[in-house]
């Protein structure tokens, strides 16, 4: 997995660049912060000084086989739940989640757990997080598998996320089945061999079979949809991107609890 998908250089020099922000203003001597998930790209960033470390995840294979192990700071690992994550109220300064609310359904799952986050994080806190974001204008499938045919997409990953867009319903509540992905992917009848795009590996392309036959749904909130959930319990302080492929739908926000 690359890029989107997976976090790259850009976003972890972003997460470090507004946890260093937010540290240089709390005055949080030795600060607990909470990773949803088990993302190795996030684990071993560099964190502020005498960081504590809890990452929350609710699959034990996840945390056996993608966990990377001691990092830079304090850290434990616990098979839990987002919706109830396993720490006190207001006992968390920093919380952080990559891509981490796309399985979640959209509006009900998302509300849950940012008011869970919300009741964990204390008043000085701060909340990290990246979410893959739906365009406001839907593409149709054959204008995403025009632009492969023509060498417009670079990143088989970001081609994945593309086609999922170009099948989500046109609501956030419609997300999309992850096994519609891999059926029109499979009925597009793609000529594989043919791809010379840097990167478009057998190996890579064969990751799309992991959603064949799924039933399980993604939702792909636009940035607006998710300011509607958020605003009710945070503040928006900011919202980057980086330069990769499809950043601009990757966007990173940084929220700050409401009283």
């Amino acid at each position: 997995m690359g890029p989107p998908l997976r976090p790259c250089d850009q976003d972890v020099r972003i997460f470090e660049d507004l946890f260093a922000s937010w540290h240089a203003d709390a005055a949080v001597a030795a600060p607990v912060a909470l990773l949803l998930g088990v993302t190795p790209e996030i684990a071993a960033m560099q964190w502020p000084e005498r960081t504590r470390l809890l990452a929350v995840d609710h699959n034990l294979e996840m945390i056996r086989h993608v966990w990377p192990g001691p990092t830079g700071c304090e850290s434990l690992t616990i098979c839990g739940r987002w919706q109830q994550p396993p720490v006190s109220p207001a006992s968390v300064h920093m919380v952080i989640g990559d891509g981490c609310f796309t399985p979640l359904a959209y509006p009900e799952d998302y509300r849950r757990v940012a008011e869970s986050l919300h009741h964990v994080l204390s008043p000085e806190g701060c909340l990290i997080l990246r979410f893959f974001t739906r365009p406001p204008v839907a593409q149709p499938v054959s204008e995403v598998l025009a632009d492969l045919k023509e060498g417009k997409i670079r990143s088989f990953h970001a081609f994945k996320w593309r086609l999922a867009w170009a099948l989500h319903g046109p609501a956030a509540e419609d997300g999309v089945c992850i096994g519609d992905i891999w059926q029109a992917w499979h009925t597009a009848n793609v000529d594989k061999e043919r791809i010379s795009l840097p990167g478009w590996t057998p190996e890579t392309m064969a990751t799309i079979n992991n959603y064949q036959g799924r039933t399980t749904r993604y939702s792909f909130p636009t940035q607006e949809e998710i300011r509607r959930v958020f605003g009710q319990w945070f503040e928006e302080e900011a919202c980057l991107t980086g330069k990769y492929e499809l950043a601009d739908q990757c966007p990173i926000f940084r929220f700050s609890p409401r009283a």
